[in-house]
C-alpha cells in the first residue's frame, strides 16, 4: 500500500471540470460517422446516432445501464485517421473523470495515459484487457487471475464470433446482452456514482459480469470475472501505483474543490486587497473545502501553515498538509482452537 507523503500543487484558474464530472465517464471508440460527442441516456441515443447494436460501444453502454446506477454516459467518436490523443482533444471534456478507450493493446493504453497524466489532472483511465499490469501509474487494471497467471477478458472478435461455453447460435446483438466487452463499464458505473468517501471498489456486485469456472472458459475466453457469493473480483481496488481507488478519487475531487473555490474567490470580487482580512477570506476557503472533507471522512486532519503574502509579486501562497483516510480491502484472521 502507498502511504508516502503526496506533494499536491493546487492550480488557481479557471476550472477544468464541471461539479458532476466525478460521477460521468466517458468512453472513446471509432466512429466516423457518429457524432463527435454524445450523451447517451438509453440505448436507443445510439442507434439513432450512427452506432449498431453489434458495435463495442453498445457493449459498453449495456454494462453501464446493466447497473441501474450511472444514468449517462458520454461516447467520444474516434475518427479512423486520428488517435485517441487527438480524439480527447477534438472537443469539450469537462463533464466527465474516468475515462475507458476501445483498445486493449498495451502501447496504446499506456500512450494514452502519459497523454492524461500531461494534460489533464482530472481524469481517472481504467482498462481490462489479459496483458500484464501496466505499473506505477495512475491507471486502473480491472482483471481476474486465473491461478495460472492469465486473466480472462472478452475482445472484439469473441464479442462478434464466439459462442459462451453454454448458449449456441446467439447473433451478435443477442450476444451483446450475454457477455461484456468491458467489464469496467459495469465496474465504474456501480461505484463511480458515489462521493469518493462513500463506496469501496473491491468486493462489488456487478450485473452481467459473468459467473464462471475456469472449466467453462473457452481457448478463446469470453469470461470477464467470477462472482464469489454474490461478489465481484475485480482486481485489486488500487491504480497501478497501489493507491486505492477511493483514495485517488478523494485527492482529484480536494485539488479540484480547492481550485475552484479560490478561482471563484479571487476572480468573481471585484478587487481583493493585500489586507490581513482578505488573506483571511482566501485561507477560510481553504478551509471550507478542508473541513468539508473532514466531514465527509475523506481526510482525519489537516493543517494550514506558512501563509505569506509577497507585496512585490501581489501573491498570496499558503500550505497545506492533511492526511488522507485510509481503506480496509484485506482482512486476516489467525488463532488456534482447541477442543
Amino acid at each position: 500500500m502507498n502511504i508516502q507523503p503526496v506533494k499536491v500543487d493546487i492550480e488557481i484558474e479557471t476550472t477544468t471540470l464541471d461539479r458532476e464530472a466525478f460521477y460521468n465517464l466517458c468512453f472513446i471508440t471509432e466512429s466516423d460517422i457518429a457524432p463527435r460527442t454524445l450523451e447517451v441516456n438509453t440505448l436507443r441515443d445510439l442507434v439513432e446516432n450512427g452506432y449498431e447494436r453489434e458495435d463495442l460501444a453498445y457493449n459498453f453502454c449495456v454494462g453501464v445501464f446493466a447497473q441501474q446506477s450511472m444514468p449517462v454516459v458520454y461516447i467520444r467518436a474516434k475518427r479512423s485517421y486520428e488517435t485517441y490523443e487527438e480524439a480527447f482533444s477534438a472537443d469539450n471534456n469537462d463533464m466527465y473523470y474516468y475515462v475507458v478507450i476501445e483498445s486493449k493493446d498495451k502501447e496504446i493504453v499506456t500512450q494514452f495515459n502519459d497523454f492524461l497524466i500531461t494534460n489533464d489532472d482530472y481524469k481517472l483511465q481504467f482498462y481490462s484487457s489479459n496483458i500484464p499490469v501496466v505499473e506505477g501509474r495512475k491507471l486502473v487494471h480491472y482483471y481476474l487471475d486465473d491461478g495460472d497467471g492469465g486473466n480472462f477478458y472478452i475482445n472484439k472478435t469473441d464479442l462478434n464470433n464466439n459462442q459462451p461455453a453454454d448458449v449456441q447460435e446467439l447473433n451478435p446483438v443477442q450476444l451483446q446482452q450475454q457477455r461484456l466487452a468491458y467489464p469496467e463499464a459495469a465496474w465504474i458505473s456501480a461505484c463511480g456514482i458515489y462521493f469518493p468517501s462513500e463506496v469501496e471498489w473491491l468486493h462489488t456486485y456487478l450485473s452481467k459480469v459473468d459467473e464462471v469456472k475456469t472449466s467453462d472458459i473457452l481457448e478463446s475466453s469470453t469470461a470477464s470475472s467470477r462472482i464469489l457469493k454474490k461478489r465481484s473480483t475485480v482486481g485489486s481496488g488500487t491504480t497501478t501505483q497501489g493507491i486505492v481507488i477511493s483514495e485517488q478519487v478523494s485527492l482529484d475531487w480536494i485539488k479540484w474543490a480547492l481550485g475552484r473555490k479560490v478561482w471563484s474567490t479571487l476572480y468573481n470580487s471585484e478587487r481583493l486587497n493585500g489586507t490581513l482580512k482578505n488573506q483571511e477570506i482566501i485561507i477560510n476557503n481553504v478551509k471550507d473545502v478542508l473541513n468539508l472533507a473532514l466531514e465527509e471522512e475523506m481526510i482525519s486532519e489537516y493543517e494550514i501553515k506558512d501563509v505569506v503574502y509577497n507585496r512585490s509579486s501581489n501573491n498570496l501562497s499558503l500550505k497545506f498538509s492533511c492526511s488522507l483516510v485510509q481503506t480496509i480491502l484485506f482482512v486476516n484472521v489467525s488463532g488456534s482452537l482447541y477442543y
